[in-house]
């Protein structure tokens, strides 16, 4: 039997707060840190490094959270995503976190937040 989305979301938000918690110290319902994100869009790649929130607990549970930067704005960029309506892939080997999706403001986009010992 194949796994829903949002159970498939959920597992690997599972694996990406593991991963940031063997880095720092976590306590809460909000895990912040600040990874490096490759965000990929018509044909273009945005790079930065910024603050990330991701929702630990209850309801909101995988809701991320990205703060605005220089070159990744809110007027042009979706900055929050839900197990519900976005794919969540966590790569244990590269510690790479992606999230795909697909709407009328951006079309096919990919962001990727990269792991290292600086979250």
């Amino acid at each position: 039997m194949d796994m829903d989305k949002e159970t498939k979301n959920a597992l690997a938000v599972g694996a990406l707060i593991n991963e940031v918690k063997k880095a720092r110290a976590f306590k809460g319902v909000l895990l912040s840190f600040s990874p490096y994100i490759c965000y990929h869009h018509h044909r273009t790649e945005d790079r930065e490094r910024l603050p990330v929130t991701i929702e630990t607990e209850g309801y909101g549970y995988g809701t991320v959270s990205i703060e605005e930067g220089n070159s990744i704005m809110a007027d042009t960029h979706h900055l929050q995503f839900t197990t519900k309506w976005q794919d969540y892939t966590y790569n244990s080997a590269t510690k790479t976190f992606e999230i795909t999706g697909s709407s009328e403001k951006m079309g096919d986009y990919r962001v990727s937040f990269l792991l290292d010992g600086n979250i």
